[in-house]
């Protein structure tokens, strides 16, 4: 979970509110919150989303998880978006999707519709589950099984690709 720290702690209470030690799974490693503004700084070079940086920070904490199956949530074009940041914001929902073609997870949509103002066609491209189950045995060669209604990777791509084209981004 990549969030604001408001978000993280109602995230958090919520797990707390449903039985979860959540201390116990971030220790055990379970668990990961980042903090939105922080996880951006250490891959944006003035303002611009840097690839291998982005993998960087982000490939590791799926990685680590192996098979098992990986829900992502981050906040990080509901930060960029609304700050007029659309270009960045962009960047980093094709470099999600780039690293989907890699890694076997699920990327969760986090946008607070219609608030934060991003395109109804990003947010179509995400999951939308509140939650996620972990099953043993979902990832089959390295890939998980996608989520009823998940998009695939390719389709994202495309919707972002369409979106980027529009905006005279492309």
């Amino acid at each position: 979970v990549i969030a604001r720290p408001a978000h993280r702690a109602g995230f958090e209470e919520r797990l707390r509110a449903r039985g979860i030690d959540v201390d116990e799974l971030i220790g055990s490693g379970d668990a990961v919150f980042l903090d939105a503004r922080a996880t951006l700084d250490a891959f944006l070079v003035d303002g611009v989303p840097q690839r291998a940086l982005f993998r960087g920070v982000i490939t590791p904490l799926i990685a680590r998880f192996g098979d098992r199956l990986v829900a992502a949530s981050g906040e990080l074009v509901a930060l960029l978006w609304p700050e007029g940041h659309r270009s960045a914001a962009l960047e980093v929902e094709r470099l999600w999707t780039e690293l989907q073609a890699d890694l076997a997870f699920q990327l969760l949509c986090a946008y607070e519709e219609p608030a934060d103002g991003v395109p109804r066609s990003i947010c179509d491209a995400h999951v939308r589950r509140r939650h996620v189950a972990r099953r043993a045995g979902a990832a089959k060669a390295g890939r998980a099984r996608a989520a009823p209604g998940a998009a695939r990777p390719a389709a994202k791509r495309a919707a972002l690709e369409r979106l980027l084209r529009e905006r005279g981004l492309r």
